[in-house]
């Protein structure tokens, strides 16, 4: 979902700053992940 409202957000720019989305996007997904984990697995 967050590639599609980033596409439309940011739409008729180069593909440089498509590529940049999508990668954003991955690594904030990524280190979300990472950090709701480690927090779950030190509440237990």
């Amino acid at each position: 979902m967050s590639l599609f409202i980033g596409g439309l957000a940011f739409q008729g720019l180069s593909p440089d700053f498509e590529a940049k989305l999508k990668l954003g996007v991955l690594s904030g997904s990524i280190l979300a992940g990472l950090l709701g984990t480690l927090v779950l697995w030190r509440k237990t």
